[in-house]
């Protein structure tokens, strides 16, 4: 399999990855197409969700985040969010957050 992609995304997903998740760093040499998603689209947005269902005990034992990602994004809506009908507000805000954020929020 071609890795197809910049530099730049690259070093951010690896940096995520390694550091954020704490993926050791034989996972992402076996299973390379994780740095494919988008960071900003799938990876971080379904982490936060995980985080939240974590920290309110939501599941009964954690998922492995790459195997998660594997999902496709109906299975994904499923499992973590539409289950969890109390909290689906919380989650769904974690989950599509990127979409509200303002592009000029950088500006102060």
């Amino acid at each position: 399999m071609f890795l197809r992609t910049s530099e730049e995304k690259l070093k951010l997903g690896i940096e995520f990855f390694m550091n954020t998740i704490k993926l050791e760093k034989s996972v992402l040499i076996r299973l390379p197409s994780c740095l494919m998603y988008s960071m900003e689209e799938r990876v971080i947005p379904w982490y936060k969700v995980l985080q939240i269902m974590k920290s309110k005990r939501l599941l009964k034992r954690e998922p492995s985040f790459v195997h998660v990602l594997n999902l496709t994004e109906e299975e994904f809506l499923t499992k973590f969010i539409v289950k969890f009908s109390d909290h689906t507000e919380e989650l769904l805000v974690a989950y599509k957050g990127h979409l509200l954020d303002s592009p000029s929020e950088d500006e102060s």
